[in-house]
């Protein structure tokens, strides 16, 4: 259990340094979503770590589901991103080499971070 929280805890701060030192892809708006979600995760992996030293199961299940949900994100924008290319035919609204100028890519980013919280 402890290794899997230490692997989301470590592949989100990499995922922020990433997409704020060397990613190309994406516009600012992306970025940011991305960002969020990040944190989202280090605060739910908090609690996931908290709420157990302080006796609280309660609590510390919802915060694992929404560990699980929030570092889901990432593989909730490639369905979205792939249904997207499926009804359109093709890579259509935005460059597929960049990801630039795509408003369903914004849009899929922002509910990528916002549909675990729901």
């Amino acid at each position: 259990m402890l290794a899997l929280l230490a692997t989301v805890i470590v592949a989100s701060l990499d995922w922020l340094w990433l997409v704020w030192n060397r990613s190309q892809l994406g516009g600012i708006v992306q970025h940011g979503a991305m960002t969020i979600n990040a944190v989202l995760i280090l605060v739910a992996a908090t609690l996931v770590l908290r709420h157990p030293l302080t006796r609280r199961m309660q609590p510390h299940r919802r915060s694992a589901l929404r560990l699980l949900m929030l570092a889901s994100g990432a593989w909730f924008f490639r369905v979205g991103l792939m249904f997207w290319i499926a009804v359109n035919g093709g890579p259509v609204g935005f460059d597929p080499a960049t990801l630039h100028g795509n408003k369903a890519g914004i849009g899929m980013a922002t509910i990528a971070m916002r549909l675990p919280n729901l």
